[in-house]
């Protein structure tokens, strides 16, 4: 028993214990070729930029979001939101951003929380602080995905509706 508290507080010593913001769980470095595709995409050098990446990144108020879920995230539009689907999280320094591609607003049904999406590539850095839910979904073709909202995100309306 005493070996098992002595591990627990351990353990809880760490400075990542109780981090309820943003950022990767288990980071790495990111490979040169994620940091050379990074520097086309954001047209900079980043080559005194420490890069560190991770499928998995802590999101806000509190959760997880990992590579290839859907995601909600903030809208330019005060109450609404767009979904995207994360392609890789990624920590310049202390900056956290995330690869996304946002889908189209086919229709949605504000009474049952779900709505209709089409699929689509075109990929953006966001912030990864704009993220705050990952949903459930499911395909029902090829090109389109029904989700459905978290219950305390239900009040939201789809930014291009």
């Amino acid at each position: 028993m005493a070996e098992l508290l002595c591990q627990h507080f351990t353990d809880i010593e760490d400075d990542d214990s109780f981090n309820m913001g943003v950022g990767l769980l288990l980071p790495k470095l990111a490979p040169p070729k994620m940091v050379k595709f990074m520097e086309n995409e954001l047209n900079m050098n980043l080559s005194s930029v420490r890069i560190t990446t991770s499928p998995i990144c802590r999101i806000k108020p509190t959760g997880v979001c990992h590579k290839k879920d859907l995601v909600m995230i903030s809208s330019h539009l005060r109450g609404s939101f767009v979904l995207a689907e994360v392609w890789f999280h990624a920590a310049l320094d202390c900056e956290h951003v995330s690869l996304v591609t946002t889908y189209s607003i086919l229709g949605d049904d504000e009474s049952s929380g779900t709505s209709d999406w089409q699929i689509q590539q075109h990929p953006l850095f966001i912030s990864t602080e704009d993220i705050f839910a990952s949903v459930c979904y499911r395909k029902p073709t090829a090109t389109t995905v029904k989700m459905i909202a978290p219950y305390q995100f239900r009040g939201l309306r789809p930014a291009n509706a």
